[in-house]
């Protein structure tokens, strides 16, 4: 057992140096509250609910722990009680309460070292692996020549499994009614092509579980969530906001035709309402002839922009275009520098860019057998000038800082 924890923490060590190190990146990146830990959190009585019944959970325990008390190994005792204390521990919220006082837990600490630490329920797995090797353990005990007593015990070690199974089956997590929103399920489920709902970046406002859980109804594909470089993170960045003008191509450009609006926020002209279910809007998104999108690749958001999204172009950057069909693109951006005025290469095209924000355009080719079908092309972005940092305390550089990318038509 002593071999086994340290083997375990000369494995964990250097990814928690890691993690310590890049705490204030990640921190910034990630945007995560304290408060989620609490959000996602399992209390002991949780996972009891969680085989639809508390009274099946506590003879499944019962069980259980006949079967440890068979069992004559002492390491694989306190093994396995580690492990169940551990999953219950890793299960509960950031704080808890001692004599009255606010204590932090476990959760709260390893927040506090990386903090995207966030889905702590999952952890009661853990307490569950541990009551099916108890039951296990019941089974393997049994003999012919025990007692009658003990005899019982393996068909009902048995009997409880298999409860158990039918238990969380129907009655799992969630516990509460899966499907919330039936109205626009339905709705969604008879539309054709791909949904999208807004707020889009669900990840970001923990939109994204009630996205993924209606999907399992509607059976549409869903353009939410996105991994960064794929063609579905282009379509997302650029889809981002409504009032972006690249959203109806790259809406398009992902087969959506089905886009939900939850809230008030406003929507444009473009989008056709189709129905207001379970309070939420239901648009029709109409495909755009010839779509293509343009983003910038290895760009900086902008941490306090407002209403202006600005990013920060460093030196490798690159611009990629997304079409339906191959061709040559325009694509018009607003950009301005950090320091003296450059001349900057985009695919080979100079343009000047100086301290005043001016509009530049240039011409990108896409070429067939990208993803999805669809056309695509990369072109870096290349200045004749040094990077400058972006503050005193921001070690990150850039050449310049461009708004408003979008693709106008085809080029001459």
């Amino acid at each position: 057992l002593a071999v086994a924890a340290a083997t375990s923490i000369a494995i964990a060590a250097p990814a928690l140096g890691v993690l310590l190190l890049n705490r204030g990146a990640t921190e910034a990146a990630v945007h995560r509250s304290l408060d989620e830990i609490d959000l996602f959190s399992v209390t002991p009585l949780d996972m009891a609910r969680s085989l639809g019944s508390v009274l099946l959970a506590v003879v499944a325990l019962a069980v259980a722990l006949v079967g440890f008390a068979r069992l004559r190994d002492r390491a694989v005792l306190v093994a396995v009680g580690v492990c169940a204390v551990g999953g219950v521990l890793l299960s509960l919220g950031a704080h808890g309460h001692l004599l009255g006082r606010r204590v932090p837990l476990p959760n709260a600490v390893l927040f506090a070292m990386y903090p995207a630490w966030r889905v702590v329920g999952r952890a009661a797995v853990l307490v569950w692996f541990v009551v099916a090797f108890g039951i296990a353990c019941a089974c393997a005990g049994w003999s012919p020549a025990a007692r009658r007593p003990a005899q019982l015990m393996r068909p009902l070690a048995i009997v409880v499994g298999v409860l158990w199974i039918a238990g969380s089956y129907h009655h799992g997590r969630p516990w509460f009614p899966a499907d919330q929103t039936p109205a626009l399920s339905a709705a969604l489920a008879e539309r054709p092509g791909a949904v999208a709902e807004y707020p889009l970046f669900g990840l970001d406002n923990d939109a994204g579980g009630p996205y993924l859980l209606r999907q399992v109804f509607h059976r549409r594909p869903l353009v939410n969530g996105a991994k960064p470089g794929s063609v579905s993170a282009d379509i997302a960045y650029s889809a981002g906001h409504l009032d972006d003008p690249q959203a109806a191509a790259a809406l398009s450009l992902g087969g959506v035709r089905s886009v939900v609006v939850h809230g008030d926020a406003a929507v444009p002209a473009w989008l056709h309402p189709l129905a207001t279910l379970d309070q939420a809007r239901l648009f029709d998104a109409a495909p755009v002839a010839d779509a293509a999108i343009a983003v910038l690749v290895d760009a900086y958001d902008e941490e306090e922009s407002g209403p202006v999204r600005w990013r920060w172009v460093p030196d490798g950057a690159s611009l990629r275009v997304t079409s339906a069909t191959p061709g040559r693109f325009r694509v018009r951006m607003l950009a301005l520098t950090l320091g003296p005025p450059t001349r900057i290469s985009v695919g080979g095209q100079g343009i000047e860019v100086g301290a005043d924000e001016r509009v530049v355009t240039v011409c990108v080719a896409t070429f067939p057998g990208g993803p999805a079908g669809l056309a695509r092309a990369s072109v870096p972005l290349v200045a004749d000038v040094a990077a400058s940092r972006l503050g005193a305390n921001d070690p990150r550089t850039a050449v310049a800082r461009v708004r408003d990318v979008e693709v106008l038509g085809r080029c001459d």
